[in-house]
């Protein structure tokens, strides 16, 4: 292998690691062609991709985290328990409306308890 003069600062920092005969193969495969560069530039992209990927995954969870805090205390709050009636009524409304209509359809009497407005 040739050597190579650098002069001025050196931007990468050479580092040793160990890889699985299967990436080795694919490293050389694709080092080999003039699409991709050599072997450094493959596993420095290879890297950057991979920490910028766990970067948004942590992004995310911490998104999810506030997400859910927001929603538990705007439901612990007046305005959340009002929702959450609203909606409860809501759906026992349509529920009672289409018991009595299914009802009616069979023949059946429909009983009504209590009426809530």
């Amino acid at each position: 292998m040739p050597q190579v003069e650098f002069k001025g600062k050196r931007t990468t920092k050479p580092v040793g690691f160990s890889l699985s005969p299967y990436l080795v193969e694919k490293l050389d495969e694709y080092a080999g062609t003039d699409k991709y560069g050599n072997k450094s530039s493959i596993a420095s992209q290879a890297l950057y991709e991979f920490f910028a990927r766990e970067e948004m995954r942590n992004e995310n969870r911490e998104i999810e985290t506030n997400v859910q805090e927001g929603i538990q205390e705007y439901l612990h709050s007046p305005e959340g328990r009002a929702l959450i009636k609203s909606v409860i009524m809501e759906a026992f409304t349509h529920s009672d409306e289409e018991h009595a209509r299914e009802s009616k359809k069979k023949g059946k009497p429909v009983i009504v308890d209590e009426i809530i407005e």
